[in-house]
């Protein structure tokens, strides 16, 4: 399966003397597309399809081998320059082994729950469960951070941030706007408009 060669391969895991996971993985040049984001603004359109594209292929994989990934992240994907193929990316995400009932998602670090709750899906956070709608959510997320610069919801407190996956539509944009700048140098007509709180309804 080709699109294996996507998936950044786990070596070894343990936890640290402070109780901490960590994960050794294969190394690899380049940045994160977060990383890219933060530098240079939204990625032109054609760049960015092709690495949602693939980002959505990888995803499927990982189901169709009963894979959750349930932290997919603009931090988790790191864009592979390769002259012939500008959708390559490889996805830093480690995972979790599901049955079809779902399981109960929970994050036992602080410094990740802002993170995390940023591209929380609204049953990961109602209910606790996750399952392949969980990272479909996720992608939409990412996608919209990618056209406008920014993720859907911003505060400093996570739970405000999941709040807001439940009740809150996301401010609307009148067109994509990656033209390869940073937000802050886009015309006005591509900022993002304000738009009311509203209920949000059965996805």
């Amino acid at each position: 399966m080709p699109l294996l060669a996507d998936l950044v391969d786990l070596l070894d895991l343990g936890h640290d003397e402070r109780a901490q996971l960590f994960l050794v993985t294969d190394v690899f040049p380049g940045a994160s597309l977060a990383d890219e984001l933060a530098r240079q603004g939204p990625p032109r359109w054609q760049r960015l399809r092709s690495l949602m594209v693939r980002a959505c292929q990888i995803v499927h994989l990982s189901h169709e081998h009963g894979m959750i990934r349930q932290d997919l992240s603009t931090s988790s994907l790191y864009p592979v320059r390769d002259k012939n193929d500008p959708g390559t990316l490889k996805v830093v995400s480690p995972g979790l082994l599901v049955a079809s009932g779902g399981r109960v998602w929970s994050c036992a670090d602080p410094n990740a729950a802002l993170r995390l709750a940023r591209y929380a899906a609204p049953e990961q956070i109602s209910t606790g469960v996750i399952d392949r709608r969980t990272d479909v959510y996720a992608l939409g997320v990412i996608l919209y951070e990618c056209l406008t610069g920014r993720v859907p919801f911003v505060d400093p407190r996570p739970a405000h941030v999941l709040a807001a996956h439940l009740i809150t539509r996301p401010r609307r944009f009148l067109r994509p706007c990656g033209a390869g700048s940073p937000p802050s140098s886009r015309p006005s007509s591509c900022a993002p408009s304000p738009s009311r709180p509203t209920i949000a309804g059965p996805r």
